[in-house]
């Protein structure tokens, strides 16, 4: 019998792995396999579920949360936690694998960045492999946004549910970095330390910004100082906040920084008089706050057929250690 969706496990960590198990499972055999080969990097196909699996406890002395097999094996280990893999407990789900090729330890928690416990494993034994909550949120994003795969109605709203799920379980580690395409924007931020987009637009609140321009993402990551919904631009310098996000000690803190923005804005004939924007107050680029990553990080996405593709068309977001860390896009 397959796993019920809303698991009976009383347990908040047998939940979540059941609940996932229970959406994989009930997901088109494509869409199910992008998700775990996603998950582990690697290809997958003829799959079965089980929650709690039947592994002799005397032999191993544990019971990972859940087992994915077909003509291999994934074990999932979740922690609902940060900060909460134990080396002896991953050691003895690890001894499971024994000198399987095909065979994957998947530790599944909710830190930004993979634990260092898990990479010092993970070093000398590959199938060892961290994954976050937001990357499975990313993983399902994606395909959503790239289009290439068809998604039933069905699937959708399992995907999107099981999304919710995350969200409401605090599970999706908040994103640092806010990365947006700007093949108009980077020059515009240089010249007015400011992000300008449509009204309302909805974004996930972070506390730095990135630029992707021209197949990559810039050295400079600004801080972002105040965020204003809906500001109607006028001549000289003048605005107006119809939302209400602007406070009166945002007037004294931001006015000035907001006129010259709004300014330069028109003069820079982007932008008109009279036009609503929503306004991201950034730190400049050699100010305090603004940080500088070591090198510009080039795209190397690629869709299935392996063409060239855009890295972020609309908005993503990435840990602010990853960024750091990153030498292409394909590391965040």
């Amino acid at each position: 019998m397959s796993p019920c969706l809303f698991s009976t496990y009383s347990q908040s960590e047998n939940r979540v792995t059941s609940t996932f198990l229970a959406v994989l499972s009930s997901l088109s055999l494509n869409l199910m396999q992008q998700i775990i080969g996603a998950m582990i990097g690697d290809e997958v196909e003829l799959i079965s579920f089980t929650n709690q699996p039947a592994i002799k406890r005397q032999q191993y002395h544990s019971v990972p949360d859940a087992m994915i097999s077909g003509d291999f094996k994934i074990l999932i280990e979740t922690k609902l936690q940060q900060n909460a893999v134990e080396e002896d407990h991953i050691r003895r789900h690890q001894e499971h694998l024994r000198n399987r090729k095909n065979a994957y330890l998947v530790i599944l928690t909710p830190d930004p960045t993979c634990p260092r416990v898990v990479e010092n494993i993970s070093r000398k034994d590959p199938r060892v492999v961290w994954c976050s909550f937001n990357q499975i949120n990313n993983i399902i994003n994606d395909l959503f946004e790239n289009g290439s795969e068809v998604i039933s109605e069905k699937d959708a709203f399992l995907l999107k549910n099981f999304q919710m799920l995350l969200d409401l379980e605090n599970l999706l580690s908040q994103p640092e970095v806010l990365i947006v395409p700007a093949r108009f924007a980077w020059s515009h931020y240089l010249n007015t330390s400011s992000y300008i987009c449509q009204p309302n637009r909805s974004f996930k609140k972070t506390k730095y910004i990135a630029f992707y321009n021209e197949g990559k993402i810039m050295k400079k990551v600004p801080k972002i100082l105040k965020t204003v919904n809906e500001v109607v631009f006028g001549e000289k310098g003048n605005f107006e906040v119809l939302s209400g996000d602007w406070s009166q000690s945002d007037e004294k803190e931001f006015s000035v920084k907001m006129k010259e923005v709004v300014k330069e804005s028109i003069d820079s004939s982007l932008y008109k008089a009279g036009e609503s924007h929503k306004v991201l107050l950034l730190t400049g680029p050699e100010e305090e706050g603004t940080i500088t990553i070591n090198n510009e990080i080039p795209n190397d996405s690629v869709d299935k057929n392996g063409a060239p593709t855009a890295f972020v068309q609309r908005q993503r977001y990435t840990p602010l250690e990853k960024l750091m860390r990153a030498e292409k896009t394909s590391d965040l």
